[in-house]
């Protein structure tokens, strides 16, 4: 009977040393609200000694590669490329690095680019010069589709290559007119929503931009999952940067707006006749170094003009 207590008593010692070893979960840590600096977007002045936002926060950052990179055969949308090696690039905005590469196409002149996580592998973005001049081309939609069609094929192309569960999204319309002179077409207007005038206009050409998005407390998250599709269904450009992982440890916090919004517009006093000319648009940055910031890209409308602002609170922290 003793050698079984002991051996309980033993038992009991070891799980418990096992279980202090588990890390416990972070746990979020709201900060006081003050504005930590602004860049006026247009001047391009800090009122600031400290480096410029973009900087500190949205910068993306090349980085140094020793040696040659290989290149990288990948495909894209239907069609194959091997890729040349641009640059290497970091962001606190982002857990991995992001390696570019571009290819061109001899017969056509025209440039596709492509960039991918440097850990995982991921397409994180793409760009494909002359994308929609072939207005036969073919594919799952095209210029007489619906909206709900457009939609559904624009999140089968994005849940190829990363996550759009739980996402919101935002439409908007490049609409395009055809100038017979140039024998191009040139971008004629940008509107909210989801436009398609092919009934009155013959050769009606749009972009669709869809951006698949999160919200922490009804704010949007900065990261987002955006791809552009021409009305044939061929796609232009898209950029993925939805970082689940960085947000994580924030998904429970709350905002103040109203005193976001108050501490703005006073700092904005010296520059503004009245505080009914300010537009506030926030954005929720997550960033690697384990910190929670308010983005408030801030425009101010006068008689000749519109400013811009970019101020930034720190909301919480892991740290």
């Amino acid at each position: 009977m003793k050698k079984l207590i002991a051996l309980l008593v033993t038992i009991v010692l070891i799980a418990t040393v096992f279980a202090g070893c588990s890390e416990s979960p972070k746990k979020a840590r709201d900060l006081p609200y003050t504005l930590l600096l602004y860049d006026n977007m247009l001047s391009g002045q800090d009122d600031t000694t400290t480096p410029r936002v973009s900087y500190r926060i949205l910068a993306n950052e090349r980085v140094e590669v020793s040696g040659k990179v290989s290149n990288k055969t990948a495909t894209l949308f239907g069609k194959t490329h091997t890729f040349e090696h641009s640059n290497t690039t970091t962001s606190k905005r982002w857990i991995h690095n992001r390696v570019s590469y571009e290819v061109k196409d001899d017969e056509t002149g025209f440039y596709t680019f492509a960039s991918f996580d440097s850990v995982t592998g991921a397409l994180m973005s793409y760009s494909k010069g002359g994308a929609g001049i072939n207005r036969a081309y073919q594919s799952e939609v095209n210029d007489k589709s619906s909206e709900a069609e457009f939609l559904a094929y624009a999140k089968k192309l994005v849940s190829q290559h990363s996550s759009v569960e739980g996402c919101q999204v935002e439409i908007k319309t490049d609409i395009y007119e055809y100038d017979a002179e140039d024998g191009n077409y040139y971008s004629r207007r940008h509107v909210d929503g989801y436009v398609n005038n092919t009934e009155n206009i013959s050769d009606f050409y749009a972009v669709y931009h869809f951006t698949f998005y999160k919200t922490i407390d009804g704010i949007r998250r900065y990261d987002t999952n955006v791809i552009e599709i021409n009305s044939t269904g061929e796609v232009y450009r898209l950029w993925f940067n939805m970082q689940d992982e960085l947000y994580a440890d924030f998904a429970d916090v709350k905002v103040d707006m109203e005193q976001a919004e108050r501490l703005t517009k006073e700092a904005l006093a010296q520059f503004i006749p009245d505080y009914s000319t300010v537009e506030i648009i926030p954005s929720l940055v997550a960033t690697s170094d384990g910190n929670l910031w308010l983005d408030l890209e801030t425009f101010v409308k006068y008689g000749g003009g519109t400013s811009g602002y970019i101020y930034v609170i720190q909301i919480s922290t892991t740290n």
